[in-house]
């Protein structure tokens, strides 16, 4: 299973371990937070295009937002099982924010990788 790092320094944007992931059809992924920013209260993954329902089984398939703990969080997604076959590898754009606020609020740092799902 991808464990997907997401360092959010004391300043400037948040980083990734991998800016991509390789990952197959239905794979799990968990997300792991970790910030030395004070300010950022609660993270955000947001997918960009519609059939990258990496969160299905929420109201929000889309996107997952939870609150910072001691700087800290996870959470788990699966890869979409997307048509087979695919024409070419499937490159699912997402951003990673770092809010002020438990709800609502101003994004303090934000990122955008990638995961790639390729042939099985």
């Amino acid at each position: 299973m991808p464990n997907i790092q997401v360092v959010f320094p004391a300043t400037g944007n948040a980083t990734l371990l991998h800016d991509a992931e390789m990952c197959p059809r239905g794979e799990a992924i968990t997300w792991c937070f970790h910030s030395a920013n004070s300010a950022i209260k609660s993270v955000e993954v947001e997918f960009s295009h519609p059939d990258s329902t990496f969160f299905g089984n929420t109201s929000s398939p889309l996107s997952r937002r939870v609150g910072l703990v001691n700087g800290k969080a996870d959470f788990y997604g699966h890869v979409p099982n997307y048509p087979v076959p695919l024409p070419s590898p499937k490159i699912a754009k997402y951003t990673v924010r770092g809010y002020d606020a438990m709800n609502g609020g101003n994004v303090v740092a934000e990122v955008d990788p990638v995961i790639i799902t390729s042939q099985p």
